[in-house]
This record gives structure tokens, sequence and C-alpha cells, in this order.
């Protein structure tokens, strides 16, 4: 029942869809955030009344909070459903763009910038009593959405256009680096796409210096606070592999592999 949950569970089968290359995970996404979606909508119909969802009811108490305390919280409640909403807008934008539903997603993606740009303005007026997470969250979106426009095929990219929009990759990525460095909650999504960015985009003869320096900065960062992420010890076998340190690369990448199939075999059980 709570849009953050709801919405962050979509995002990690969304990312795992990217890895697995699975179409089963990339619909098991889709509904995920369809779900989502669904779920933020009806729950936004009640705070724009002024109301605690009912859904929240059994998940958040506002009774015993002063009058005051509860007018932050229902604020910050709000306003991070609104992320939310935007969010699963975005993501579920690039999942119709890469399965060819190309007018959908262009729709989707413009309908997902103008939520962000609303909470955006909304967040303005109450910056001093937001929760800095929220801000991180909504720094994030709209990073990733930046981001998302500058990688898309340029087929795409033609309709993304013409709704309006203008790719700024360097803007985007600056904002996905002060969420990965700031943040708490939204720092390893952050610090996946930025991996992403530094290891899997760049193609052919690009030089790959900063990247691959910015990289292991990144993963040795996030191996450290999550060591038996996969992802990351994956991640990490990458940089040192275009570091031409092949042992670091190896190792790594047993590691990746052994964590990956106790997960496998934790989540069978």
């Amino acid at each position: 029942v709570s849009p953050r949950h709801a919405v962050h569970l979509g995002q990690s089968v969304l990312i795992r869809s990217f890895i697995t290359a699975d179409q089963n995970d990339t619909t098991t996404a889709i509904n995920l955030l369809k779900k989502a979606k669904t779920l933020i909508e009806s729950q936004l119909k009640f705070y724009e009344k002024g109301q605690l969802p009912p859904d929240m009811t059994n998940v958040i108490k506002l009774d015993d909070l002063s009058p005051e305390d509860k007018h932050k919280a229902m604020i910050n409640l709000h306003l991070d459903t609104r992320v939310c909403h935007a969010d699963a807008l975005i993501m579920l934008s690039v999942l119709k763009l890469t399965r060819s539903s190309k007018l959908v997603g262009v729709l989707q993606m413009r309908k997902s910038w103008k939520t962000y740009e609303a909470a955006s303005n909304a967040a303005k007026p109450h910056m001093s009593i937001l929760h800095p997470e929220l801000l991180h969250s909504l720094d994030f979106g709209s990073g990733f959405f930046l981001f998302a426009l500058s990688i898309i095929p340029s087929q795409f990219l033609k309709f993304a256009e013409l709704a309006g929009f203008k790719a700024n990759r360097a803007v985007g990525l600056k904002m996905l680096r002060q969420v990965a460095e700031q943040s708490k909650v939204k720092a390893p999504l952050a610090s996946i796409v930025l991996l992403f960015n530094d290891l899997i985009v760049p193609r052919g003869l690009a030089d790959i210096t900063d990247y691959v320096k910015e990289a292991q900065q990144i993963v040795s960062k996030m191996i450290s606070q999550f060591p038996k992420a996969a992802v990351f010890l994956m991640m990490g076998s990458h940089a040192a592999r275009k570091n031409l340190d092949l042992d670091q690369g190896v190792s790594l990448a047993k590691q990746a592999l052994a964590r990956a199939s106790d997960a496998y075999k934790t989540v069978a059980r």
C-alpha cells in the first residue's frame, strides 16, 4: 500500500530486466509499475482533499502528532506520492519505448516530465520542512529523465523532440552524481545509472579514462556499503577489466557470481 515501496519494487525488476534481457522480467516490471501507478493515482485524490488515504492509515500514524507536525507530515507525504507518480511514469515510458510503443512512450514521457515539474513547483514554498531524501528523490527523477532521453535510440528520440524535449545528458548526470553522493535511499540506484553510463554506454574508440576512474570510485564506495550486492561486484569487474587489472576483474566476477547464486537459491527457497 506504500507508493514508495511499490515504485521501488518495479524499479528493482526494471534494473533486473536490463541485466537479464529477459522479456518475462520486462513484462513483470511493466505490470508492477502499472500497479504502482494505479495505487498512487488513487491515493493522490485523497491528498488533494487534505486527507490521508485510507490505505495509509495503518502505515502512518498521524493522530499522535501536533497540528503543526501533522501538517508537515501531510505535505511530505503528498509530495512524495507525486514524485513516485512521476517515477512510475518515466519508468513506464522507457519500457514502452524499448518495446516499440513509440507514441505511447513519448506521451507518457511528456506526462512524467510535467509531473516532475509540478512536483518541483509544489516543493518550492515548503523547502524548509521537506525531508532531504524527498528532495533527492525529485533530483534523481529529473536527472534520470534527462539521462534516459539522451540514450534512447535516435529513431525514438525524434518523437521525443517533436514533443518538445531536448536531451541534456550532462545536466542529468550532474543531478545523478549529487544524489549518489548525498542521498541514502536513492544513492544505490543513482550509482547503478552512473555505472551504466561509465561502463556500458561508451563504444568504439571513445576515451574511457575518465569513465573508468569515476566507475572505480563509485564501485569502491558501493561495495564497502553493500559487500554482498552482486550488481556492484559485477560492475567492479567491468571497471577492473577496462583498467587492464585482469586479476581483480576475475576476482570480482567470481564474487559476483557467488553472491548472485546465493541470492537465487534464497529466492528459490
